[in-house]
């Protein structure tokens, strides 16, 4: 095989690696000297993990980790004859292949297409934000940009959608999840309407959510959020977290209220979806409709409260003592760091009588329902993590950037699915990155290297952080009995804390009092310093929680009907089953071909790539099409009346925040100098002069 010039052999080669799943990188070169100028005759490229990683280079404040993995892969070509021709070839990789989902994100694969570059000049200098321009530009994959479609496309399709099928708004976003449910039987969606056939409640999860679930599913947070439609319907997002610690969507719902009957059925209607068991743990508001539906549709769930809505509320429901910091400081120990019940009770009634709150019914209200919110009382239950709705509102303001209280239905629809399109693109970069770099190891201990291959990246961060703190605890055995042993655990200079550590070393069982790791799935330092004092090199089984882990979406997973979920439709399959076919059966046709074959398939491919380019700078409608907004030929349900929710009409605001803007507009006094709600004439210190 023969080239005309070393680019174009380079381009072969980094083609070649877009389709096996390595990224390349160029290596050595040598040159002639030729009447004092140098002639480049030959050149090395390799996969880009060769070598490995210099350690004077590392820098322990930085957790990017390293791709170099000693991998030979390398072709060579040298010039002959004007030609340059494959000199060695070495096809070994000591790494994974990249599936074809993630080949776009290896460096030497990435590039910008003509019909994105063209809508960059577009949108530099106009008001369009960044997120809208990486919206319609699509950098993920399925979005506009990806079929070439244009700004004007896009824009002109919207706007059809909101000024010329106004009355159609509910029919066309009922006919959208009907599209979807027709392409993928995996997808579920849900509605209710009432006596004059309007709109009232929806509900919709498509396949990646359902599969989502199924993997990450034992936490679920759900929170009610507003102004994202015109009609002021609530959205109601599930949420969980992955085993890269971001948000993931579970299906999402509109309501026209927030009654304890819009709740029980947009519940229902969830676990229907979702097929399997139900949650280890529900985190909502204090919001009565949602915790009676909750216990009547999930009577065995885990409910707690919001832990950083009740927070937020302490400076408005006690002020202005939550502001003292001999209050503020002692009241957030009581909550966060109380061990024991008896431990609690001690530090609440003592602030409660120390500041005189007795008659606080805001507070007495909070002591009566402390299982559901204290972290004491639910420390023995897996939360992931997570103890407040925060989780569901990041993954909001992820939505916020895409819709507002002006879009239609089917505005919002599309648009919701750009921003879960956006979500899951961050997985598949998290999920590239964990595979394509290894972390770097700061201790000696084989337990650490061992979960640098297991865990995903940001949760062997937070794994490392516990082995380094680890070294800072010693243990001593407190009792023994036959295999079963409880060791006292304390740090260094510090006996304050004491933490009790069961172990069973006939089937390494083991158990923390500060039950870090039922909480949240991460051995603690205690644990570690005790197994490893018991010459115990790597983390049981049993220590390693499978949603962590980088084969924690591995297992199949089915719908009621024994289906198996879908991530992508069959069309996009096949065709990268179908691409993985070309390409083999291009190489088999290539190996110990005459020249003159090897030629005519260079030319090919010059023809194939110019004709690709072709397609790219026309840009095709075909997703525009399949979305068309053809007006129906009839209407069966109607677009909802506006709602009047809680949420609906002026914002309320808090104590904390009308204190505050109170004070910015209180005038300082000239007698003692402070911004009161007094002058000159009547400062209290006249009275004591």
């Amino acid at each position: 095989m023969s080239f005309n010039s070393i680019e174009d052999a380079e381009k072969f080669y980094i083609s070649y690696g877009k389709i096996a799943g390595f990224s390349v990188r160029k290596s050595s070169t040598k040159y002639h000297n030729i009447d004092g100028s140098k002639e480049l005759y030959m050149r090395d490229f390799v996969c880009s993990k060769e070598g490995f990683k210099n350690p004077s280079t590392s820098n322990p404040k930085h957790t990017r980790g390293h791709t170099r993995l000693g991998c030979r892969a390398k072709i060579s070509f040298i010039k002959d004859d004007q030609r340059w021709k494959v000199r060695s070839l070495v096809e070994g990789h000591a790494h994974v292949l990249c599936t074809p989902r993630k080949t776009h994100l290896l460096r030497s694969h990435r590039e910008v297409t003509n019909v994105q570059k063209s809508l960059i000049d577009t949108f530099r200098g106009s008001n369009v934000s960044t997120a809208q321009t990486m919206s319609i530009m699509g950098s993920e994959s399925g979005g506009f940009g990806e079929i070439g479609c244009t700004e004007r496309d896009v824009r002109n399709y919207l706007a059809k959608s909101r000024d010329n099928l106004r009355d159609y708004d509910a029919e066309l976003f009922l006919n959208h999840f009907k599209e979807k449910k027709e392409m993928s039987s995996s997808y579920y969606f849900a509605y209710e309407v009432d006596e004059g056939n309007r709109l009232t409640h929806c509900f919709w999860a498509d396949s990646d959510a359902r599969m989502a679930y199924a993997h990450f599913g034992d936490v679920v947070v759900f929170d009610t959020t507003y102004s994202t439609n015109k009609y002021s319907l609530i959205c109601a997002p599930f949420t969980g977290v992955n085993h890269h610690f971001q948000s993931i969507n579970f299906g999402c719902g509109l309501l026209k209220d927030e009654k304890i009957n819009s709740f029980l059925w947009l519940f229902e209607k969830w676990r229907e979806a979702m097929g399997c068991s139900p949650p280890k743990a529900f985190i909502t508001d204090q919001d009565a409709a949602i915790g009676a539906a909750i216990a009547h549709v999930f009577p065995d769930v885990c409910h707690r409260f919001c832990i950083w809505h009740i927070m937020k509320k302490l400076t408005e429901k006690v002020s202005p003592i939550a502001y003292r910091s001999d209050f503020l400081e002692p009241f957030k120990e009581c909550v966060y760091g109380s061990e024991t019940s008896d431990e609690f009770d001690e530090k609440w009634m003592g602030l409660i009588n120390k500041f005189e709150l007795e008659h606080n019914e805001w507070l007495r209200t909070l002591y009566n329902i402390r299982e559901k919110w204290i972290p004491l009382f639910f420390k023995n239950t897996f939360m992931a993590g997570m103890r407040s709705s925060q989780r569901s509102e990041a993954q909001n303001s992820i939505f916020d950037k895409y819709f507002n209280k002006t879009h239609s239905l089917l505005e919002f629809i599309h648009l919701f699915e750009r921003a879960l399109e956006r979500q899951r693109y961050n997985e598949l970069v998290a999920d590239h990155g964990t595979l394509d770099k290894t972390p770097d190891i700061v201790t000696c201990f084989p337990i650490e290297l061992q979960m640098a291959k297991r865990y995903t990246h940001k949760l062997f961060q937070m794994f490392q952080k516990e082995v380094v703190s680890s070294m800072q605890y010693g243990s001593m055995l407190k009792h023994s009995e036959g295999q079963e042993q409880i060791y006292i655990v304390k740090r260094a200079g510090d006996s304050s804390k004491v933490r009790e550590i069961f172990y069973n070393s006939s089937n390494h069982e083991i158990a923390c009092s500060c039950c870090k790791f039922e909480n949240e799935g991460i051995p603690c330092s205690h644990i570690l310093v005790v197994l490893r004092n018991n010459f115990i090199d790597y983390l049981p089984e049993n220590l390693i929680l499978e949603r962590w882990t980088t084969t924690a979406k591995a297992k199949t997973v089915y719908d009621d009907d024994g289906v198996e979920f879908q991530v992508h439709t069959a069309s996009s399959k096949w065709k990268g089953k179908k691409n993985r076919l070309i390409a083999r059966g291009f190489t088999e046709c290539l190996h110990d071909a005459p020249e003159e074959v090897c030629n005519a398939a260079e030319e090919m491919l010059d023809d194939l790539q110019k004709m690709k380019a072709s397609y790219s700078a026309s840009g095709s409608n075909t997703l525009l099409q399949s979305r068309s907004t053809s007006v129906p030929s009839s209407i069966n349900v109607y677009p909802p009346n506006v709602s009047k929710t809680k949420g609906s009409g002026k914002r309320l605001k808090g104590g904390k925040e009308i204190a505050m803007e109170d004070m910015g507009k209180r005038r300082t006094c000239s007698v003692c100098g402070k911004k009161e709600k007094h002058n000159a004439r009547t400062c209290p210190k006249l009275k004591e002069m």
